[in-house]
């Protein structure tokens, strides 16, 4: 059974708004690459500093007991912008690379804690998380190179990370607005049972080749007689 509209959690759906909103932040960011600023370091940091709004708002929606990571995800982007907006130099290339490394590390890190506690309740979407995390943590290492090396345009580089970040967290939240325990239940049922499947036809395939004989091949010996050939002996020679 799906889940109904009424018995939904308010908080599920405010997260998929969020992940709708930062990929409208990366799509805006990746047509208007200036938005007037010449500072790229003070744009990069307003674009930190509205996601932290806009996840804040989110959590103050329904918060969770417990459930911190989106609270600690809009601590994350305040604590990069204002790194990037403090620490600010001539070498913005640096300073934009430090300061989006930094801020991979803390969202990989909040995200691993977030599985960690999904797993001990025994959450099937610990799973999902995990891949995403993995996903978010292979943009983030390219997105920094890119960042170092000044590779693309910075403002091109962060509407492709912020597009491709909400749509990772937009597919796990319709996964967790979609699948139940129950069905996710019966889809590992499957899989396991499938697994089985595929062992027990292995198992006999290979009891099979160990319990048939093998053919002996039989080479018979043929006794060759020799056979003696005895010469007529020729008539002499008359001498005249």
């Amino acid at each position: 059974m799906r889940k109904s509209l009424k018995n939904m959690d308010i908080s599920l759906i405010a997260q998929v708004i969020l992940s709708v909103l930062i990929i409208f932040i990366g799509v805006i960011t990746t047509i208007f690459k200036s938005f007037g600023l010449v500072d790229i370091v003070l744009y990069a940091s307003i674009l930190f500093y509205v996601f932290s709004f806009f996840s804040i708002i989110v959590y103050f929606v329904k918060r969770k007991e417990g459930d911190y990571e989106v609270l600690l995800m809009s601590l994350i982007n305040i604590i990069t912008a204002t790194f990037m907006f403090v620490f600010k130099t001539d070498d913005y290339k640096m300073i934009l690379g430090l300061g989006f490394t930094i801020y991979s590390i803390m969202m990989v890190s909040n995200r691993i804690y977030k599985i960690y506690t999904l797993k001990s309740e025994n959450n099937f979407m610990w799973i999902v998380k995990l891949m995403g995390t993995i996903l978010i943590g292979f943009l983030g290492m390219l997105t920094s190179y890119n960042l170092f090396n000044e590779v693309s345009v910075q403002t091109l580089l962060y509407g492709y990370y912020f597009t491709s970040l909400g749509i990772i967290l937009l597919f796990e939240n319709i996964i967790e607005i979609i699948v139940t325990e129950d069905k996710w239940n019966k889809i590992l049922n499957k899989l396991i049972a499938s697994n089985n499947e595929l062992e027990e036809i292995k198992e006999e395939t290979t009891t099979k080749k160990k319990t048939t004989p093998k053919k002996k091949t039989t080479t018979k010996k043929v006794n060759v007689k020799e056979t003696s050939v005895k010469r007529k002996p020729g008539r002499p020679k008359k001498i005249k």
